[in-house]
């Protein structure tokens, strides 16, 4: 390796320890290692209503959490049932007309990227998907789809969740 590399990646270690032990004794700062959003730094304040376009860190309510805890694609967190907030975008809010297929996703008629359920989690166990349909978002629930990678755990599998389950907005600080 040459002195520059060595240099770059005895600072880029650096940084991830730093804003590790900062994470670690800082409620607002995140650390994502999801392939679903991001790899990197977040910052997550309280949260406000949430918009469509948001990054918002929740609670997973009811069976879809306890999915997502045995299958391992959660581990223990913060949550009032002791596991870890997800990391999600919100791609609909109330008013918003949502349309399940088994192709995608649509919001008020326009597609998100990388939407489309699959029948298989990747060690082949089945997936409950939401099922297909024309579903208008009711106050108070938001659906979360996270279009960064195809295999995201959301609301593709467990259709809308409550706005009340959202612990916060969350901005990325330094990502990849």
């Amino acid at each position: 390796m040459t002195a520059r590399r060595n240099s770059f990646v005895i600072l880029a270690a650096i940084a991830v320890a730093l804003g590790a032990a900062m994470a670690f004794t800082h409620r607002n700062l995140r650390i994502n290692l999801s392939a679903s959003m991001p790899h990197g730094l977040w910052w997550v304040s309280d949260s406000a209503a949430p918009r469509r376009g948001d990054y918002v860190t929740l609670c997973l309510p009811g069976e879809p959490g306890r999915i997502a805890f045995t299958r391992g694609y959660i581990t223990r967190g913060a949550c009032p049932d002791e596991m870890e907030p997800l990391l999600k975008p919100v791609a609909a809010v109330a008013g918003d007309v949502v349309t399940v297929t088994a192709d995608g996703i649509r919001v008020n008629g326009e597609p998100l990227a990388n939407s489309a359920p699959f029948r298989n989690d990747t060690e082949g166990r089945p997936m409950t998907v939401f099922p297909p349909g024309e579903y208008v978002v009711d106050t108070g629930m938001v659906w979360v789809i996270a279009s960064h990678d195809q295999r995201s755990y959301d609301s593709r599998y467990f259709g809308p969740i409550p706005t009340a389950t959202i612990t916060g907005t969350a901005s990325a600080l330094l990502t990849h």
